[in-house]
């Protein structure tokens, strides 16, 4: 064993505190489309086809398949540590990630690792799903020094403790290329969204953005060529500059022309050589587009209350309302039924757009607290939203869309409530507290006269 694997075996584990609710809120912009019925959380006890060889790979058909395969790697069987494996259909290992999917455990370790050749054939795995926040060396594959090409990793949420990636969580001397990752991927360090941690060569590789903002690769000591992130919008487009038109599809954007504002997209998908009926999975993006430009982006429906109010679970998330809403009274006068969106230590940083449509009823009785509205306190972007026959009631920085914005508030309005009720800070103040939030009220000649 080498000084620099000897150095990653011997690394300590470090706790990586996460939420314990998997993508709340978060939206699953990818349609079921993958084949075969989803994982029963237990392995095959076999690989039908296939023989492990170059000449004649196993040929893996089901998730059962592949958690055998997995299986057998991770108990040290050399035989298929070393051995050729094609997928030869999308692998489903959950078909949602909420309530208690089957977790996946990653194939190969630091101490029996991959060392075969795994051609997904461009298939795609989806609903992948690992929480182990105290353990290194996550994602499709944990430890590889093969061969990883042709598959993508989609509607997943992969969570460990250092090396941690969508596809690999290390290439250790092994080769990565044509391979996609569109999931959450998190750990305490050495984190990517393709891979963890290279040592050799990854090629013609991409992530999304919209679920994983940090790196590529986490850690590279290798050769990464065409190794790239971007936004789901940015990829539904033509191909990544290097990516090779033979082997993979470009992305499009279909507008719907009645509405306008919406679109179904696809990304870029690796072709599949020996079937080529596969489905792809679909993207549906809204223009939150504003004065003319274009800003396609993926997003959540919001139809009821329950669903809005819930937006205080992914601050940075993208909404678009879909009907009216009207929010159940409080059981008394002095009760609230809302819980404003965004605070001033945990904004709002995404985008939401009302869609024209309105929100009433709304009731906070809350004097002695700031940030009150709609939204409480925003550093994203809010528009085309009404809010009607609303009674909201604070201390300071209180409004009817939103107590206090940093970005954009664009063709919003309140009519026919009860009013906003507000503290007033007026020009003038001696007090000249230390951190005061609004010091140019020291001078007795600031602001317009009212």
């Amino acid at each position: 064993m080498t000084k620099t694997k000897a150095r990653l075996i011997s690394a300590g584990i470090a706790i990586l505190v996460l939420a314990t609710a998997l993508f709340v809120l978060l939206p699953s912009v990818l349609s079921t489309t993958a084949g075969g019925a989803a994982w029963s959380g237990l392995p095959a006890d076999g690989i039908e086809t296939g023989a492990g060889t170059e000449g004649n790979p196993y040929q893996i058909k089901t998730a059962e398949e592949l958690a055998f395969m997995a299986s057998k790697v991770n108990e040290g069987d050399t035989s298929y540590a070393s051995a050729y494996y094609r997928l030869t259909t999308d692998i489903v290992l959950n078909e949602s990630l909420e309530g208690t999917p089957n977790e996946w455990t990653a194939i190969g370790n630091d101490t029996t690792p991959f060392t075969g050749k795994f051609d997904g054939d461009g298939h795609t795995i989806s609903g992948i799903v690992i929480n182990k926040s105290g353990e290194n060396y996550q994602g499709l594959f944990g430890w590889s020094e093969g061969t990883i090409m042709n598959v993508g990793v989609i509607d997943s949420s992969i969570s460990g403790g250092k090396n941690v990636g969508g596809v690999c969580g290390i290439n250790y001397y092994g080769t990565i290329e044509n391979c996609y990752s569109i999931g959450e991927v998190s750990g305490s360090s050495y984190v990517g969204g393709v891979c963890g941690d290279n040592y050799d060569t990854i090629t013609n590789c991409y992530y999304d953005t919209d679920f994983y903002t940090g790196n590529a690769i986490g850690s590279d000591s290798g050769t990464a060529t065409n190794v790239i992130g971007k936004t789901t919008a940015e990829l539904c487009g033509s191909l990544p500059a290097g990516f090779d038109s033979a082997v993979w599809t470009a992305g499009s954007l279909t507008i719907d022309q009645a509405d306008g504002k919406k679109a179904t997209a696809t990304l870029p998908q690796l072709k599949v050589f020996e079937n080529t009926s596969a489905p792809k999975p679909n993207v549906s993006l809204y223009n939150f587009g504003t004065n003319g430009s274009d800003d396609w982006d993926t997003y959540t429906e919001i139809s009821t209350a329950e669903e809005l109010q819930n937006i205080n679970n992914n601050l940075s998330g993208n909404y678009v309302l879909t009907a009216d809403i009207t929010l159940t009274a409080p059981a008394t006068e002095s009760d609230s039924n809302w819980t404003a969106i965004g605070t001033s230590s945990t904004p709002f940083t995404g985008k939401f757009d009302g869609n024209g449509h309105t929100i009433s009823g709304i009731v906070i009785n809350k004097s002695d607290e700031h940030y009150q509205g709609l939204f409480g306190y925003s550093t994203g972007t809010i528009m085309n939203v009404g809010v009607l026959e609303s009674s909201i009631s604070g201390s300071w920085c209180v409004g009817g869309v939103c107590g206090m914005n940093y970005s954009g508030i664009i063709g919003c309005d309140i009519a026919n409530g009860e009013g906003v009720r507000v503290s007033l800070f007026v020009s003038g103040c001696t007090h000249h507290c230390k951190g005061c939030f609004n010091p140019e009220s020291w001078d007795f000649n600031y602001g317009q006269p009212f």
